[in-house]
């Protein structure tokens, strides 16, 4: 009886703690439309392009393919003929070439400032060749325009009182890229939207196959910025599933996890080869 009580206390304050968060996000946000407003006058010619992508899969389902482990429990040969968006270093395996990708995602704007940024670009086009690019718009810096390229200013933070899908204003930045995607995904319409390899463990963030990037292990940290950092972001990550699910499910979209040992559970889970049975 007292562990229950206990429960609900946490529970409860744990409830008070998100919506707090959300009362600053709010506040924050305020802000942030202000900046892109004024910003807009310089920045419109480029986000405005997006408006070409609005609801243009208006009742399709599409497949987002993420890099964790449980994607090698399933053969990608069915997606041949789907629409898929993939994510991140994924175009450094031969999976690229089974599902050829329509969508290529990448949150981070963090990749732009790395000394290899234009080659990395360069290679996920010519190996994706039939995918447009979604990209932090701070990309424009050093990759320019191109007919393959759509851009979005990401700064709206997404909680449980606001999500900002709308790839021509100030779109919500999410803490992982799945959920960037799925944002992609709602503002082009898709009422199906299947989720591949989000496995999401704790800690190390591991892919399905070696794809030369090295992520960063709480275990292994001593430094307090580096540890709390990492596992708020993940948590973060969290409670912002439950509120995009949330978005989709009022505009009658459903979203599936196809992992469902998956340490993301706000989705519906689903079977991959169901689909294609």
């Amino acid at each position: 009886h007292n562990l229950n009580i206990i429960n609900c206390y946490i529970m409860t304050l744990s409830e008070v703690t998100e919506i707090w968060d959300c009362i600053l996000y709010t506040v924050y946000n305020a802000y942030s439309d202000f900046v892109f407003f004024i910003k807009s006058f310089r920045l419109r010619r480029t986000v405005s392009k997006n408006k070409s992508l609005k609801n243009i899969h208006s009742g399709e389902r599409c497949f987002i393919v993420m890099n964790g482990p449980s994607l090698n429990s399933h053969d990608l040969s069915f997606l041949r003929d789907e629409i898929v968006f993939c994510a991140n270093f994924i175009y450094r395996s031969d999976v690229v070439n089974i599902i050829n990708p329509n969508y290529y995602c990448w949150s981070d704007g963090g990749v732009f400032l790395l000394p290899d940024a234009i080659q990395i670009f360069n290679d996920i086009m010519q190996k994706c060749p039939y995918a447009k690019l979604l990209l932090n718009i701070k990309g424009s810096e050093i990759l320019g325009e191109s007919e393959r390229i759509f851009y979005e200013y990401r700064k709206h933070i997404p909680n449980r009182f606001s999500i900002h899908n709308d790839m021509r204003g100030n779109v919500s930045y999410y803490s992982t890229v799945a959920l960037q995607a799925i944002n992609n995904a709602l503002y082009m319409g898709f009422n199906e939207i299947y989720i591949l390899g989000l496995d999401f463990e704790p800690g190390v963030f591991k892919h399905f196959v070696d794809l030369g990037v090295k992520n960063g292990d709480p275990s292994k940290m001593s430094d307090k910025d580096e540890v709390c950092g990492r596992h708020w972001q993940y948590t973060k990550a969290q409670y912002e599933s439950y509120a995009i699910n949330k978005f989709a499910l009022k505009r009658g979209v459903r979203i599936i996890n196809l992992n469902r040992e998956s340490n993301i559970r706000a989705f519906q889970f689903g079977n991959y080869e169901d689909l294609f049975a």
